[in-house]
């Protein structure tokens, strides 16, 4: 047990994140805290994606919005994540949600249940969005039983649209496809024990607050991917697509089926966290979704109770960095997809096709010309 530990200690030491020596091809670099202010009128038809640190975003489409995956308080390094109890750090999660228009969210969705995607959802909910509806894996929701949180499991109806629905149950401008994927290992390649992190189910609700559980309690469950739609004002065309995922998944899983609509994804919000760990990715699933843009996620330090100065995620530093943004970059160019780049500066590394924001950075894209805003 004590090497493992000793592993453990060494994967949460993350290399400062350093912008000049992250991709040594054209792209220019920002890591100012806590990112760059939004243009000082954003266009009214354009949609608006924060990366909220941790692999969550915040995403908004003329009055309505959602959350996906928020995650603010931090465990404190990867030792206190395998032997510690869930704790809340509400001045975090304040700081978090500053600036999110709360009465615009309408649901917090969960790819999979570890604790840097839903540790803090229970918080979120009480005191920020009350009337936002949870929709997680068959894990998530039994976890959330023990809180009054009006929360469903999208299992079963995976590649099926689902409503986002107003407080009035009319639907909005949002609908969200999830689509199975899966969970790559985070310690080395293995697909096993000790190489995955609470790689487990939770069957039977839970009944005790959070408080009482341990970190690692928090089993990821089945693992998804979602599709994102914004529709036009007549819920019939879809005006923006987005592809999310909270980890990266071997060569075919994870990857949504061909639509009939013909409208291809605007913008890809990918995982760099473990992607080493995995064949072919992203590169597999670039094929098959050619994005506009990529925005890329989940880097960030998601144990370390960071302030100014980012760091890597455990098991992430530059030379990792570059690498993925290498391959990314070559993919992309090899797709020539037409680029849809946000309209604002972007805090991070940055090229037409893709964008690394720092945590709180705000992004605005402008959808493609057609159909009616919502």
């Amino acid at each position: 047990m004590f090497p493992l530990l000793a592993a453990l200690l060494v994967a949460g030491c993350g290399s400062i994140i350093r912008g000049e020596f992250l991709d040594p091809g054209k792209a220019d670099f920002d890591f100012r805290h806590p990112g760059c202010p939004p243009p000082a009128t954003p266009p009214a038809d354009s949609v608006e994606v924060r990366y909220l640190g941790s692999g969550g975003v915040y995403i908004a489409w003329g009055p309505d919005a959602i959350l996906v995956g928020p995650y603010f308080s931090h465990a404190g390094n990867v030792v206190r994540a395998l032997t510690g109890n869930v704790r809340f750090d509400e001045k975090r999660i304040r700081e978090g949600m500053d600036g999110i228009d709360r009465d615009a969210v309408l649901a917090i969705l969960v790819g999979h249940s570890h604790f840097d995607h839903l540790a803090d959802v229970p918080v979120v909910v009480r005191d920020y969005v009350p009337h936002a509806r949870v929709h997680a894996n068959d894990s998530g929701t039994n976890m959330l039983a023990s809180y009054p949180i009006a929360a469903a499991s999208y299992e079963g109806k995976q590649d099926q649209w689902i409503p986002i629905l107003r407080r009035d149950s009319s639907e909005s401008a949002i609908r969200f496809m999830p689509v199975r994927s899966a969970h790559a290992p985070q310690l080395c390649a293995r697909d096993g024990w000790p190489c995955k992190y609470a790689d487990c189910q939770v069957d039977a609700p839970w009944t005790k607050g959070w408080n009482e559980h341990r970190l690692r309690s928090l089993c990821s469950g089945r693992t998804y991917a979602f599709v994102i739609d914004l529709l036009d004002a007549k819920r019939e065309n879809v005006r923006y697509r987005i592809y999310y995922n909270d980890a990266p998944a071997p060569p075919g899983i994870g990857t949504p089926r061909p639509f009939a609509d013909g409208h291809g994804y605007d913008l890809a919000i990918l995982c760099m966290a473990t992607f080493n760990h995995v064949a072919r990715y992203p590169e597999t699933l670039l094929d098959a979704l050619k994005p506009r843009h990529v925005l890329i996620s989940h880097y960030d330090d998601f144990f370390a109770k960071q302030s100014g100065a980012w760091r890597f995620a455990p098991l992430l530093s530059n030379r990792r960095a570059a690498w993925f943004m290498t391959r990314l970059r070559t993919k992309l160019a090899e797709l020539a997809p037409r680029p849809g780049p946000p309209i604002d500066p972007v805090c991070g590394p940055k090229t037409a096709l893709w964008s690394m924001p720092v945590p709180h950075g705000q992004l605005f894209f402008t959808p493609p010309a057609g159909t009616s805003s919502p």
